[in-house]
């Protein structure tokens, strides 16, 4: 397990560079404010096949993470699937943390 990476998001969300819903991420994507998109293991595969779709038009990076929805829930303090990085700082270190 990365504790990095959820420690991470964790630190995004208290600074308010993460936006967390599929609704309030697809807004975030229109608006171009999206950096990164990180989905859990487990989203449904129409949720994660709608959020791959808005991320290509827009041309926002998407990754799947190896932890599920209660594991970035506990990290975050909020209980969501669908994670945007509004901050290129947090987005790169983030990417490079990924395998």
């Amino acid at each position: 397990m990365n504790d990095r990476l959820l420690s991470l998001l964790g630190i995004a969300r208290k600074a308010g560079k993460l936006v967390f819903g599929r609704d309030r991420a697809a807004e975030a994507i229109a608006q171009k404010q999206a950096k990164l998109l990180l989905v859990s293991e487990d989203l449904s595969p129409k949720s994660k096949k709608e959020m791959q779709f808005l991320c290509e038009n827009a041309e926002v990076p998407f990754v799947q993470v190896a932890y599920t929805m209660a594991q970035l829930s506990a990290a975050t303090g909020a209980r969501a699937g669908i994670y945007v990085v509004v901050d290129e700082g947090f987005a790169g270190a983030l990417k490079a943390l990924q395998p």
